[in-house]
């Protein structure tokens, strides 16, 4: 089986040098755009992540911006095509109110730039790498996708993508790819003190669709292998 190996801007380089030397075509890669990386001050933390490069993050969802993420991951990674490019969390969780300029910005000259480097042969395949079941829906209103990368709403305890989105999917043959299918912790720990939902403590509600689902759980006792454990 060709190893599938989905990496973002915080950790591509490390994977660069793991495949620094193997056979382009012995692997399959995915990346994100959307945010910019500069020169930046040394941090003991950022972003959930312990003593990260020193970077500057900027996001920019304009086709200039989109290649230029493009052309550094590409050097992060050591290769010149990409299988899979995921414009990352576009929506209103990650932007608030500046989410309508975002989004203009990449239905004005992103998703076009996207299109151009898949005609060059830059990626192999282009979509959504997001949170939001709502921000998927909004893209594809306008444009067309390959693939969507949804992390969180179609797991054991969270449906919400079966609302509208897996219909749109099957419509317009997008494929959906599902990150964080254990909802951050809890569907992998349990009900336990301090339990996980989101990225956030688990609140009575959610520990209820836990024991809801419980049934469902114990039919698979161990992780799935292809899957995110986020």
């Amino acid at each position: 089986m060709t190893p599938r190996l989905t990496t973002a801007r915080s950790f591509g380089i490390r994977l660069g040098l793991f495949l620094k030397g193997r056979d382009r075509q012995s692997y399959v890669v995915s990346t994100k755009v959307g945010r910019l990386l500069s020169p930046g001050e040394t941090l003991e933390q950022a972003d959930g992540f312990i003593a990260p490069l020193p970077m500057t993050v900027r996001y920019d969802y304009s086709g200039d911006g989109i290649e230029a993420a493009f052309e550094q991951s590409c050097a992060r990674l050591g290769t010149s095509y990409i299988d899979v490019l995921y414009v990352h969390d576009i929506g209103r969780l990650t932007h608030g109110a500046c989410q309508e300029v975002h989004m203009a910005d990449l239905l004005g000259t992103g998703i076009d730039r996207l299109q151009r480097l898949k005609q060059a042969g830059g990626i192999g395949a282009f979509g959504l790498g997001v949170n939001e079941n709502e921000a998927s829906l909004e893209v594809m209103a306008a444009a067309e996708l390959d693939v969507i990368l949804l992390a969180g709403h179609l797991t054991l305890i969270d449906r919400s993508a079966e609302e509208a989105l897996v219909a749109r999917c099957r419509k317009s043959n997008t494929s959906l790819v599902l990150g964080g299918i254990f909802n951050s912790g809890i569907l992998a720990t349990g009900p336990v003190p301090d339990a996980v939902f989101d990225y956030k403590p688990a609140t009575p509600h959610m520990l209820g669709d836990y024991s809801k689902a419980a049934p469902s759980l114990l039919r698979y006792p161990s992780p799935p292998r292809h899957f995110t454990t986020r």
